[in-house]
């Protein structure tokens, strides 16, 4: 008897984990702070570089490295009267990988970031105003 308690513990304790090691709620950096830097300056002229803070935009997602562009049209996109919910599904080819890219305001720049491959749907939460603009992304969770 103790020894089917212990396999059954120990079952679902594994089990517990492997279901948890595929859940992930993405914390994107609220900002960023970007430095310039000019790479051709005539020789009489003094660079000043400056630093800037950027607000977090948005999440994306990519198939493959964002660098490749491979940015993912969202599968559902639902709205209510204070939330905009956008979905993402993936379905994997065999050598595919998906990737989390956080953008902010007028930057270029993206944070991103390999998701697991047992990850197959994420869902990002936005805040909306009463004319319907995006006012803040309030969580990305994927699974």
């Amino acid at each position: 008897m103790i020894y089917s308690v212990r396999f059954v513990f120990i079952f679902f304790l594994y089990f517990g984990m492997v279901l948890e090691s595929k859940a992930l709620d993405i914390q994107c950096p609220a900002s960023i702070s970007e430095s310039s830097s000019i790479k051709n300056s005539p020789a009489d002229w003094e660079v000043i570089e400056g630093l800037e803070e950027h607000t977090l935009d948005q999440v994306s997602i990519y198939l493959f490295h964002p660098s490749q562009k491979g940015t993912q049209v969202p599968d559902n996109v639902q709205r209510t009267k204070n939330e905009e919910s956008v979905t993402w599904r993936m379905i994997r080819g065999q050598n595919d990988e998906f990737w989390v890219g956080c953008s902010y305001h007028n930057t270029m720049a993206i944070l991103a970031r390999k998701l697991n491959n047992r990850i197959s749907k994420c869902v990002a939460s936005y805040e909306i105003s009463k004319t319907g603009e995006r006012l803040r992304l309030k969580k990305v969770f994927c699974n």
